[in-house]
């Protein structure tokens, strides 16, 4: 069956579940272990935890670094979603905002949030290799479930059918190995 998927959240090393900052370090994991399926959560937020805090323009562009590192290694898969979590939008204004709106936001709202890092990363990586995600429960407290997928969904519309596809569930079923559903 050859070797299993890692998963940032349960079977990995703690750093694998961090941010931006350790893109570079997935990419030579993903390099010295190139039968192993890694798939980073949460688009691998931007979040800057030092002091004083680094600009917003570099820390984006410490993560496009990153995700350019990824981009040759076809055994790592991207989650696009989980940035409403008070954690993954700590350096990310426009998400931090969320939890600070008096009405939640639209679908559309959430996908204009959502569109520049997810743009990147379907560029960087390709559909094949990116999938939508939800953090439920913790993405309820600045939106709904229906909310977040029709966001998913905006965002997805401008690909083609296989793509979408790939990005609505194909990507998913193929990573992480899921029996019975087509891909």
């Amino acid at each position: 069956m050859g070797a299993p998927a890692l998963s940032a959240v349960e079977e990995a090393p703690p750093w694998l579940n961090r941010t931006h900052a350790h893109l570079e370090h997935i990419a030579r994991l993903a390099g010295r272990i190139p039968e192993a399926r890694l798939i980073v959560n949460h688009l691998a937020p931007i979040a800057d935890f030092g002091e004083p805090k680094a600009p917003e323009n570099e820390l984006w562009a410490a993560w496009r670094r990153g995700l350019e590192a990824l981009a040759p290694h076809a055994n790592v898969h991207m989650k696009l979603g989980g940035l409403a979590n008070p954690f993954m939008a700590h350096s990310l204004p426009a998400f931090r905002g969320l939890r600070e709106r008096p009405t939640p936001p639209t679908s559309e709202e959430l996908a204009a949030l959502y569109r520049p890092m997810v743009s990147q990363a379907i560029d960087t990586l390709g559909p094949s290799r990116c999938m939508f995600e939800s953090n439920f429960p913790v993405d309820k407290r600045c939106m709904s479930y229906r909310v977040l997928w029709n966001a998913f969904k905006c965002l997805a519309r401008p690909y083609s059918e296989d793509e979408r596809r790939a990005l609505l569930m194909g990507t998913a079923v193929q990573a992480y190995r899921l029996q019975g559903l087509p891909p």
